[in-house]
């Protein structure tokens, strides 16, 4: 088998570890979005939170209608 020089493998683990860090946190963040959005939406669905339009954006809604 051949091998790399250590340098190289080194500069490519430095790399390659960035990236795998970057993708961990990633995935955390997915994780909480996921469970808010699964927290929210069902209390937006059912009118128990409700989300403020300006009157501007409720006439612009009702026109597109």
């Amino acid at each position: 088998m051949v091998f790399p020089p250590s340098n190289i493998i080194h500069s490519y683990s430095k790399i390659v570890s960035k990236m795998m860090e970057k993708i961990d946190n990633n995935m955390d963040e997915i994780e909480v979005l996921k469970n808010i959005r699964n927290t929210l939406l069902p209390k937006l669905m059912s009118g128990e939170i409700r989300v403020p339009l300006e009157e501007d954006e409720m006439e612009e809604k009702v026109a597109q209608a």
